[in-house]
């Protein structure tokens, strides 16, 4: 009876552990076999091939291994020992047999579960064991150990996964094996157990030395010193520290081996005291070291650790070669340097993305199930001319339909697609305020010859989240035509085709959708069309990278439109290497390429030289595509990526300063400067200009990002970064003379709201039934002198368009708001003073509101001057002026 029990209580596990894990093992069949549809339809089976057999490998590794080691430890080994042991079971004996039959059935339960999680644990770091095994040198040795930094970034993580995995896995085996023989009441009295139990214990100790050797190569990650990476405490004190750990643990290994023997308990204990010992005492000499040697005599006990912390900085985020300059910037405005200039003046941004998205939404969406969710910096050539122009992407969402048209056919067979583009200058302005759309509406309208789009349709894109099936039964929208529609079938190549019933079935359950199933509008010609989002598909097949926040989208010389999208190799493990938003070490080695109908992904190498984007080439050959291969019409429309951008010039605000003594004492740290951007105050974003840097005589499109003293509002100097040509990712600082004062774009901002003219318009217009909304103040650097340009929109509260209204411009001590930027020049190049003819504002409806509003004011006003606050006291008494100035106008 309790034998059946007990076989009854084992199969109830063996029951419970598939109705658990056979879902789990169900779905994974499932993912595996319609990825691998989708990479072979891409032409990427090879990459997923390569992984795949890294994971099954890894897997099957880490489960034979476990299982191995497990099994041997848990039932080999124990069973074997206890059978030498002369133990008559007495039939009273019988119950407490049973009892350890079913103990067994749950060991073996827990075993295989512990097996399984172990494979599982192996499975997810594939990756660290193909970079491992295809390791490319970086050819830069780091200066205590001397090793190449490729065993940090590629080799060490591997080493501290497999030695993490190992220790965990004897912990487990130990702690099992100790219940066994607890259970077979041998644990005390079996000299078998004895030494079965000392040389785990030897492994584990042996593994704990090994993990201590690898945490010395980790102290060169150390934040503990004046800069990251080893100091003087981790190279003289916690070095040493370790080595000492490292011999104690191999000495109790080695006495726990002889105890298998022996079995000398005392020496055991001596040896895990000395270790304990060690172990909580040791912190203690580091700190004793860092206060008594390091703290009296920090900078010079630092200094070489400091020159190592700014070399590999300095390489890691590829600032070493920024080109430094001086700017003297004491250069006037005048007509010939504008004249000189006239292409950078003429592509002076006056569109800030934000108000422009909203704007582009109201004018341009058409139909409500079309969205734009992101605005773009780029340039064209136009009549000729080189031309920055900022352009959006009409995405379709098929969340925005009618409730009664959110039906399984519609958002999957129909509406599958988004259409054209917007595209205006990032200067012109028509009278009413608004952009100069120079493509537009459906289907697109082009007003120059290169920007003729021939292909519109966007099946892969920023908002394609979901699935579409193609090639069915039921036409597709492509497009509204006055009450009409206009419809359409893909005929691109991409798409899994859903030829036979077992594809069915098996997207069907991918995607939770019994309709792919029983859908009759469904044949075998039907393809799907899945991982249409731009960062879901790029990261599906290239999982390694990180991928730049902002891909965008290019309009050929053939007319088809294919996004552009930046991918960076990169790495925290990169040895004295600061690191800023999480990496230390980045390139963008990658730019990836899709095609917005056919969605044809290609990963371009345009860094070669990096050693991380080589290693990948090794693992995944046919991934990659040669820079040579990209077509010059994308070639052309490379940008800098802004988030590398900023990551560098993070780290360039400070490791500017190459003199260990000036880094010390943060003698020259620089800060990124801020700006007011919808009346609150922001960091300034680095910003795209069309423009020829100072000395040259090519136009070049950079990026640019002023700089302040940390601390301070004056500008100190400025970084850019090159997008054209043979200059691609040069980079270069413009410094100003410290003996001159050079305004920053905050104390340009309130320069501008000191001005007794701008400011009353300003709050007259925030007043008057309308918002006012201030763009990016843009700085731009012209010959030797700087000019600051801040666009101002305008919105009726009633609204959702923002208009351009006004355009502030300063220069040296001369701040103006015109209408547009030519007239605002005209001004700053005469002298005259800010004004303008008023901006037509809603009114109130009748003037109780103004008289109210002045009455507040002047109150306001009163309890200024009683406090002795006399700035408040001059701003309420310029919000009155405003109201009263409205009121006589209201009223006439």
């Amino acid at each position: 009876m309790r034998t059946q029990l007990s076989r009854v209580i084992a199969g109830g596990g063996i029951f419970l552990a598939v109705v658990v894990f056979a879902p789990t093992i169900v779905s994974l069949c499932v993912s595996i076999f319609t990825d691998w549809l989708w990479f072979d339809s891409l032409g990427y089976l090879s990459v997923y091939r390569t992984r795949l057999m890294a994971e099954v490998g890894m897997f099957l590794i880490g489960g034979l291994v476990a299982l191995a080691f497990l099994g041997v430890n848990w039932f080999l080994l124990p069973r074997g020992l206890l059978r030498h042991l002369h133990v008559v079971i007495r039939p009273r004996q019988q119950a407490i047999q049973a009892g350890a039959r079913a103990l067994t059935a749950m060991l073996v339960a827990g075993g295989l579960l512990m097996v399984l999680i172990m494979a599982l644990s192996a499975s997810g770091h594939w990756l660290d064991y193909l970079v491992w095994r295809h390791a490319t040198p970086f050819e830069r040795q780091d200066p205590i150990f001397g090793l190449d930094a490729a065993f940090y970034v590629f080799e060490l993580p591997f080493f501290q996964f497999a030695s993490g995995w190992l220790l965990t896995l004897v912990v487990l085996g130990l702690l099992g094996t100790v219940l066994v023989y607890a259970l077979g009441g041998t644990l005390r009295r079996s000299r078998g157990a004895a030494a079965h139990l000392s040389v785990l214990g030897a492994i584990l100790l042996m593994l704990v030395g090994l993990r201590y050797q690898l945490a010395r190569f980790s102290l060169l990650d150390s934040a503990r010193g004046a800069v990251f990476g080893a100091g003087y405490t981790d190279v003289h004190a916690r070095l040493p520290l370790y080595n000492v750990l490292t011999g104690i643990v191999l000495l109790g290994a080695v006495l726990l081996l002889v105890n298998a023997a022996v079995r000398r308990w005392r020496l055991l204990l001596a040896a895990g005291a000395l270790w304990l010992v060690a172990a909580s005492l040791g912190p203690a000499y580091p700190a004793l070291v860092q206060r008594f040697v390091v703290s009296p005599n920090e900078l010079a006990r630092e200094r070489p650790y400091i020159e190592y912390n700014i070399a590999a900085t300095r390489y890691a985020f590829g600032i070493d070669a920024v080109q430094e300059f001086e700017f003297p910037a004491v250069g006037e405005l005048s007509t010939e340097v504008l004249d000189a200039n006239a292409v950078t003046i003429g592509n002076i941004r006056l569109w800030d993305w934000r108000p422009l998205l909203t704007t582009y939404g109201q004018l341009q969406e058409i139909r409500s199930y079309y969205a734009f969710y992101d605005v773009d910096v780029d340039r064209y050539l136009i009549g000729g001319e080189p031309r920055e122009v900022m352009l959006a992407a009409r995405e379709l969402d098929v969340d925005q339909l009618p409730q009664p048209a959110q039906t399984w056919v519609n958002r999957h067979l129909i509406f599958t697609h988004g259409y054209g583009v917007c595209l205006s200058p990032v200067n012109v302005i028509t009278d009413e305020g608004l952009p100069y759309l120079m493509v537009r509406d459906i289907p697109p309208q082009s007003a120059d010859p290169a920007l003729e789009i021939t292909r519109p349709e966007i099946y892969f894109g920023e908002a394609t989240g979901q699935y579409v099936v193609v090639g069915t039964t039921e036409d597709e929208f492509d497009l509204p035509s006055g009450d009409a529609n206009i419809y359409a079938r893909y005929d691109g190549p991409d798409g899994v085709p859903l030829s036979t019933l077992w594809r069915r079935l098996a997207f069907a359950m991918r995607f939770d959708s019994s309709q792919i199933l029983f859908s009759g509008a469904i044949g075998p010609e039907s393809r799907i069309l899945f991982n249409r989002h731009l960062g879901v598909r790029v990261r599906a097949l290239a999982p390694a990278f990180s991928y730049d926040p902002d891909p965008y989208l290019v309009i050929t010389d053939e007319g088809r439109l294919v996004w552009l999208y930046d991918a960076y190799t990169w790495s925290d493990r990169f040895p004295y290497s600061e690191p800023f938003r999480g990496v230390n070490y980045i390139r963008n080695s990658v730019k990836v390429t899709v095609d917005a109908y056919t969605g044809e992904t290609t990963f371009y190498v345009v860094d070669p030289d990096d050693p991380v984007i080589r290693t990948y080439q090794a693992i995944f050959p046919d991934l990659f595509a040669d820079v040579a291969e990209m077509p010059q019409s994308l070639r052309d429309h490379w940008r800098y990526p802004e988030h590398l951008f900023r990551i560098q010039a993070e780290a360039y605000a400070a490791y500017h300063m190459e003199s260990p003594q000036v880094f010390y004492n943060r003698e020259d740290l620089w800060a990124a400067p801020t700006e007011l951007r919808e009346a609150y105050e922001q960091e300034m974003s680095p910003y795209y200009v069309l423009m020829r840097l100072p000395g040259e005589d090519e136009l070049e499109f950079l990026m640019i990002r002023p700089y302040v003293p940390n601390g301070r509002r004056n500008m100190i100097a400025w970084l850019y970064a090159d997008s054209d040509g043979e200059d691609y990712g040069q980079m270069g600082v413009f410094e100003f003379s410290k003996e001159e004062l050079i305004y920053g774009p905050m104390q340009i901002e309130a320069r501008f709201d000191q001005d007794p003219y701008i400011s009353q318009q300003l709050t007259l217009w925030n007043q008057r039934g309308s918002e006012v909304i201030r763009g990016n103040l843009i700085v731009i650097p012209i010959d030797d002198t700087i000019l600051y340009v801040e666009p101002l929109y305008l919105q009726a509260q009633s609204g959702q368009l923002p208009e351009l209204k006004r355009v502030l411009v300063a220069h040296g001590n001369r701040v103006v708001m015109a209408e547009d930027l030519e007239t605002a020049l005209a001004q700053v190049l005469t002298g005259t003073a800010a004004a303008g003819p008023d901006v037509e504002v809603p009114l109130p409806e009748d003037a109780a509101s103004l008289a109210r509003s002045a009455q507040a004011h002047f109150e306001a006003a009163q309890e200024c001057l009683l406090r002795g606050d006399w700035a408040c006291y001059g701003q309420e008494l310029d919000a009155l002026a405003a109201d009263l100035q409205a009121l006589v106008e209201a009223s006439e």
